[in-house]
């Protein structure tokens, strides 16, 4: 009421901009005052109960919406899974970076604690159970990181001092001249190459022969490859090599860290704001029409589902029981005005949901063409610990090729759940190949290793879990990687609505943080920002449909290259030319000065706003997350995703 009259409907806009995006009023508190509640309500379904479901459909709540939630099991949390004794999460686990993290503001508002990541690098162990000689671990460790690093280098034709030995051993390989290749293909040869120049001196070296050097320097270098698997979540030969990093550069900063009871407690804390919210459980999506002016979402009940991990345990949750056929059950049509479709990569590139009219070519291409792969857990929990208290515990395979990845890391989550708990890491190949046979054999194998390394200290395990995550019928994956092919333009490809009705949220439509459950949340809260934007005839770009123009926008402005677009940071908030979205529902801009229709000057930001994620993070950096000290966020563990 201070405010002169003529800023009044400035300061109006400003602030639905704000709150619309979620830039304020992020988290488990409800917002004091919502000017956006007035306008005319709509009904808006959305599918998928997962980070991406229930931030959109908070968001939605508070905007003022009806908003129905469409759940294929029988429980919130998609692929962030925790088992509710001693909040070990199956799958999501690691939040990457706290500064500006959603999950930071929510971990305070409901009183939750966080347990963070020692960053001093694990112990690494030979398959005999010998330990790694600590000069030799930390060399081979820059070894990888630089021959990464170089890989990249040229890729990017960049000079640097380190690059010419290994930049004219590329040149001479016709291999490394492809237009598009793969990360696997690429980097193994890399690797041998360099093994191949390795030396002897019988002198001055404690190995006996150079075909003894030359094999554990391989095993080793294999095993931060298995690590990078991880961080991709699939072998590398799928990769693209061209891109498979371009979200280097936007991880937030700060520590990393694990939910003491589970990433499931932010999915309850987030939940717990409306808890009148209106979700459907065990109603599997089977087709969504969007010809006329209303969305029809048609449902099949499904009355027998039983989901991963497999375990030992049959009662301790009922979904732990032995898999059955999921049971046909009667189906149901949900009517809405839109729809936010928040479902796994998986589940749309194996087409499980039909489309009536089938989704525009340029959203089907990007879908078959990006890949998404997987990352499983052997969890092992002890009446006791009886490891040391290391937060993680490396595994040098012998066979470096085939099964690298299977169980190459055990991360001590003593720390975190206070309970004796063990969780072994499966990446690569290694992560594709759980079956029901195999479930025990897997178990064996991760206590033999320990066996091997602690001897007769290791008892056996009171309980078990072996996630599968590629076999879950509503994931069929944990996260999405870059394939030979993509660019990171088909994130932004798979984040566009269609007609102005079907939009899409999920970790697989945010280009900065994909493969995170960050990612996942900024795009529930993008695709909410982007219903209310349409609704108020801003501009949207869209399949399917013209684009609708704001009222007071430029015309001038649509007929210009997208390139050439006026672009916003935080603080410069250019309402007018507002057309492009990021993961917030803005592009930052690359330093470009205020302009004349700046309505806010860059200033510190309150600590009670989350700022806008311009200091990006996600996948591996080239030579810190892939190193063991951060292992890589799946979160793309990456967050990972997943």
């Amino acid at each position: 009421e201070d405010l002169h009259y003529k800023y009044k409907e400035d300061v109006k806009h400003i602030y639905e901009f704000l709150n619309r995006f979620g830039y304020i009023n992020i988290g488990v508190k409800p917002p004091t005052s919502v000017l956006e509640n007035f306008r005319k309500k709509k009904r808006v379904l959305v599918i998928g109960a997962g980070v991406s479901g229930i931030a959109a459909a908070n968001q939605l709540t508070s905007l003022g919406h009806e908003v129905v939630v469409i759940e294929a099991r029988s429980r919130p949390g998609g692929r962030i899974y925790s088992d509710f004794k001693n909040g070990v999460d199956f799958g999501a686990s690691i939040i990457t970076g706290t500064t500006g993290n959603p999950a930071t503001i929510i971990m305070r508002q409901h009183g939750l604690k966080f347990c963070q990541l020692k960053p001093e690098a694990g112990p690494l162990h030979l398959s005999d159970g010998s330990l790694v000689d600590k000069t030799l671990d930390e060399l081979l460790e820059k070894v990888y990181n630089s021959l990464l690093d170089n890989s990249s280098a040229w890729r990017d034709k960049k000079e640097n001092d380190n690059l010419s030995k290994y930049r004219t051993m590329m040149d001479k390989n016709e291999d490394f001249r492809m237009i598009e290749a793969s990360l696997g293909e690429t980097f193994f040869k890399i690797i041998e190459d360099y093994i191949d120049t390795l030396t002897f001196d019988e002198n001055n070296e404690s190995f006996d022969s150079l075909e003894h050097k030359q094999e554990l320097y391989k095993k080793i270098l294999y095993w931060h490859v298995a690590n990078l698997e991880y961080g991709c979540g699939t072998d590398l030969r799928p990769c693209s090599y061209l891109h498979w990093d371009q979200d280097d550069g936007f991880d937030l900063p700060g520590t990393h860290n694990y939910f003491e009871k589970g990433y499931l407690s932010m999915i309850k804390a987030m939940m717990s704001l409306y808890p009148s919210l209106d979700v459907q459980y065990n109603r599997e999506v089977i087709h969504i029409n969007y010809e006329t002016n209303k969305v029809y979402v048609t449902t099949q009940e499904r009355t027998k589902y039983v989901e991963n991990p497999r375990t030992n345990c049959t009662k301790l949750h009922k979904q732990y029981e032995p898999r059955e056929q999921s049971q046909e059950g009667k189906r149901h049509i949900f009517e809405g005005d839109f729809v936010v479709i928040t479902v796994p990569l998986g589940v749309l590139k194996k087409q499980v949901i039909q489309f009536s009219p089938t989704l525009p070519e340029l959203k089907l291409n990007s879908i078959k063409k990006m890949g998404f792969g997987v990352l499983n857990k052997v969890i092992l929990e002890f009446p006791h610990v009886f490891w040391s208290h290391d937060h993680y515990i490396g595994i040098v395979k012998n066979e470096v090729y085939e099964h690298r990845g299977d169980a190459y890391m055990f991360w001590n989550m003593e720390p975190a759940t206070k309970n004796p708990v063990l969780v072994a890491i499966i990446s690569g190949k290694s992560a594709f190949r759980n079956s029901q046979e195999e479930v025990e054999d897997r178990v064996s194998m991760c206590m033999d290793h320990l066996r091997s390394i602690y001897g007769d200290k290791v008892v056996e395990p009171t309980r078990y879990f072996v996630t599968e995550w590629h076999l879950d019928d509503h994931a069929l994956g944990t996260y999405s990687y870059i394939a030979p092919g993509c660019t990171g333009e088909d994130y932004d490809k798979l984040a566009l609505p269609v007609s102005g009705k079907v939009f899409f949220a999920g970790e697989h439509t945010c280009r900065t943080h994909p493969a995170t459950v960050l990612g996942g949340f900024l795009s529930g809260i993008k695709a909410a920002g982007m219903i209310q934007q349409s609704m108020e005839q801003k501009s949207v770009t869209s399949l399917f449909g013209q684009r609708k123009r704001s009222s007071y926008a430029s015309r001038s402005f649509y007929r210009q290259r997208p390139k050439q677009r006026r672009r916003l940071n935080f603080g410069v908030l250019n309402i007018v030319n507002q057309t492009q979205f990021n993961e917030l529902g803005v592009i930052p801009k690359k330093k470009k000065s205020p302009t004349v229709q700046s309505i806010l000057k860059p200033q510190k930001i309150p600590s009670t706003i989350r700022p806008f994620p311009s200091i990006p993070v996600h996948r591996p950096k080239l030579s810190t997350t892939t190193q063991r000290s951060v292992p890589p966020p799946p979160p793309r563990g990456k967050s990972q995703q997943q």
